[in-house]
């Protein structure tokens, strides 16, 4: 089993990964057997939908990861330790989020002959609107990859994942990188009994490929293929002064199933550590964000800067409803979808709310306090009303709608508190000390 994080992709709509995981092969045939979605399988994964709007209403670069959990072909799963597969690796991922912070859509692929548990997961927490990034770059997260990986190649019984010390050190996650072919082209030598150490590799590269040796260090080497201007640097214990190849390639030949328990022991603790990391950055950042309170006028009479960039939250999981958010509400009002269109999310939609903005320097309340129950008792109404339709409603397309209703109520709602805070600072700006 390995784990792969696929690099260059994450900048589009969702319509691209998901057309894919579901749809033809690259090569634009019908896969066989058909892709299977996994998310209607389990009980702790949002819905594609959600996947799909948490990528789409995010104004990043950088929208959405893709990866794959790819068995070789005599690795076989039954369709529980699949489930616990995927449970396994949202515990040691996505730590404290569970699918209403972070849905994650899941679907196999069987057509290569082996068992491929794609995922994608959005670059986008739901509750917040914050960025997340399920893998950031840097040597802590491939660390924790590397320990899933081969906890569960322990865990099923599977041959670990030895790289070749032959070939040279690359990132793990990249796939059909030049490096990986000169190392493939390497071990295929000195299988032949052609290259036997890194003397005869220079020679090989320059006289037999005609390439160019541009560096020569303790432990790597600089070459330049032929037809190429940028030099391509490759390190590792193949390209060391020293290196036996033959000797290597017997190493390389021994994978073994089973951790022993000094390893089992040490990896088990750095993962542990590494999810241990992780749930504390997410308790901080999407769970219990800091909070900053309005501190008012200073002692030098002076308006502290109103940040305006609001960041609206955005739809949960659409299978069930977040907790907490359950309203028993038997006769939820009527409400007209026109309202929720992006031009009248910045403004009060009716008289009444323009009214209730303008009273007493914008409270609601007529005493200049932090109530709102004047101004913003109708779209709290509609926000309550939208919920327990959400909460009655089976149909994952009419979910989705409710959901987006449910944003443009939550924007409007935040423009408002927002308008209404300007207001009063006008109104404490007119008080002389």
């Amino acid at each position: 089993m390995l784990v792969k994080i696929f690099k260059n992709v994450g900048k589009g709509s969702s319509r691209g990964p998901i057309s894919y995981l579901l749809g033809k092969d690259k090569d634009g045939k019908p896969r066989e057997p058909a892709p299977v979605e996994l998310n209607q399988l389990l009980t702790s994964e949002g819905s594609k939908d959600a996947v799909a709007f948490l990528i789409d209403s995010n104004h990043r670069a950088n929208k959405y990861t893709s990866g794959v959990i790819a068995f070789r072909d005599n690795e076989k799963l039954r369709p529980k330790q699949i489930q616990e597969v995927i449970q396994d690796f949202r515990k040691t991922f996505l730590p404290g989020l569970d699918e209403n912070n972070v849905p994650v859509l899941w679907v196999m692929h069987r057509n290569e002959g082996n068992i491929e548990l794609h995922f994608l997961v959005p670059k986008q927490e739901a509750t917040t609107g914050k960025a997340f990034n399920i893998a950031p770059p840097g040597k802590q997260s491939q660390q924790i990859f590397e320990d899933f990986q081969k906890l569960q190649n322990d865990k099923m019984g599977f041959k670990q994942v030895v790289p070749s010390l032959l070939k040279a050190q690359f990132d793990t996650f990249e796939k059909g990188t030049r490096k990986e072919k000169i190392s493939s082209y390497l071990v295929e030598k000195v299988k032949a009994n052609e290259i036997h150490n890194r003397a005869d590799l220079l020679r090989h590269l320059q006289h037999n490929l005609k390439w160019k040796v541009s560096r020569i260090g303790e432990d790597f080497i600089s070459v330049i293929p032929t037809g190429k201007i940028k030099p391509i640097r490759l390190k590792g214990p193949a390209f060391t002064a020293k290196a036996d190849y033959r000797d290597m390639l017997k190493q390389s030949s021994n994978q073994p199933t089973k951790l022993n328990p000094d390893e089992l022991l040490r990896i088990d603790k750095s993962l542990q550590n590494g999810i241990k990391a992780r749930a504390s950055y997410n308790l901080k950042n999407y769970i219990n964000p800091p909070s900053y309170k309005n501190r008012g006028l200073n002692f030098k009479g002076k308006t502290p800067a109103i940040k305006q960039n609001i960041v609206p939250k955005v739809p949960m999981a659409q299978h069930k409803a977040p907790i907490g958010e359950q309203v028993s509400d038997p006769k939820p009002s009527k409400m007209s979808s026109d309202g929720f269109s992006s031009s009248t999310l910045g403004n009060p939609s009716t008289k009444q709310e323009k009214t209730n903005l303008g009273r007493s320097g914008g409270s609601p309340s007529g005493s200049g306090g932090g109530s709102s129950s004047g101004g913003t008792s109708s779209i709290d109404s509609q926000i309550a009303s939208v919920k327990a339709q959400m909460n009655s409603e089976k149909n994952p397309a009419k979910r989705a709608q409710l959901h987006t209703q449910l944003l443009g109520l939550q924007v409007k709602k935040e423009q408002m508190l927002l308008q209404q805070h300007n207001d009063r600072l006008k109104q404490l700006k007119k008080i002389k000390p």
